[in-house]
Formats: structure tokens, sequence, C-alpha cells
């Protein structure tokens, strides 16, 4: 009856509420029996405690990221399932795609380098039927460039630490805070867009 529901909600918020004391005491957080299964909480507990999530002190906001959570934990489950490529958590996870996409996606630019009649000729002539380049060693580690419109400099990194590790043998991480500060004359726009091959032709000029 709505007694019962009153008490079991009141029971719920206090659990949460010690544990919350518990987290701010430097004590492990836990969270009260909820509809999802056990792993589901304790990878969202560790995953909270892993990235430093401030809601920790916000009920309803921990709860509500905690299904957020539950919900890309199952889609990644089912990815991992059916294809060939391995997803796994990172610090995106509690959120929904909106949230993620608002704040870190730009529009897709025209990019008319990568459009051109003249870019698959290329292609069709030099571009193998199938090349792993991890497995030349030349594939430098994922970055951030966080909130930032910036991709088109971490595509001319790519593509010159790449270029680097097969002609000299080492993987050697270049700067695109270095592009995106001082390639602005070669028609870019910092955090707001660029060209990576306009990039390539401020480091040739460089």
């Amino acid at each position: 009856d709505d007694d019962d529901d009153d008490m079991r909600a009141l029971l719920i918020t206090a659990a949460l509420a010690s544990a919350i004391l518990s987290a701010a005491q430097g004590a492990p957080l836990s969270l009260p029996h909820a509809a999802h299964p056990d792993r589901v909480r304790e990878a969202f507990l560790g995953f909270v405690h892993r990235h430093g999530k401030e809601y920790v002190n916000d009920e309803t906001e921990m709860k509500y990221r905690m299904q957020v959570f539950a919900e890309n934990l199952a889609a990644i489950e089912e990815s991992n399932a059916v294809n060939t490529f391995y997803s796994e958590v990172n610090e995106f996870a509690d959120e929904t795609w909106e949230e993620f996409s608002a704040r870190l996606l730009d529009p897709q630019a025209d990019c008319s380098a990568t459009t051109s009649e003249e870019h698959e000729v290329f292609l069709g002539h030099h571009h193998p039927e199938s090349q792993d380049w991890r497995e030349k060693g030349v594939v430098s580690p994922v970055k951030n460039q966080g909130n930032c419109g910036s991709c088109w400099t971490f595509s001319t990194t790519g593509a010159l630490e790449a270029a680097y590790a097969l002609e000299f043998g080492s993987i050697l991480s270049l700067s695109e805070q270095q592009i995106l500060d001082c390639a602005v004359a070669f028609d870019n726009w910092g955090c707001s867009g660029g060209w990576p091959q306009h990039a390539m032709a401020y480091v040739k000029f460089k």
C-alpha cells in the first residue's frame, strides 16, 4: 500500500545518504539495493570513483546517472557479443547520446579533400584491400581533444606520427596545441574547426 511505498522510499533515501556520508569520510561507496543487478551497481560505483564524478553528493543525479550507465553498459555488452571489435566503459558512460553529442560533437564538415573524384581515384590505385596499421606498430596512443572542435589537428598529428614511425621505427607524439595556436593563417579556426590538409601546409612551411 501507500504507507509501505513511503517507508521503502524513506529507507532507500536513508541508505543512500549514509553511503554518501561514508564516501565523504573516505569509506568505500555503496548503494542500496535497486532495480539493477549487483554487478551493474558495482561497476557504476567503480566508475564513479575512478572518474571522480562530482554528483556523488546529489541523490537524484546519482540515481539518474546509474540508470544511464546501466543502459550504456547493456549497449556495450550487446555490441561486444555480435561485433569483431571490442568496446568498453569510458568516462562518458554516464551520459546519454544527446548529452554527449551536444557537448562534444560539432556538425560534420563538408571536406572537399576527401569527397573529390581525384581522391577516389587515388584510393583506387594506392589503397590496399586490408591493412591493420597496429600490426606495424605505427599507430600512436588514443588522445582526448576534450571540449574543443580540434579534430583537424588530431587528424594531422596522427598521420604525421604514423609517417614518422614508418620512416624511423618509433612513435613520436606531436603537439596538437601548437597546430591549434599557430595554423590560423592557413584558413583554420582553432577550436571552431579547421582542415587537416591546411594544417599539413602549415607543417610544411614551418
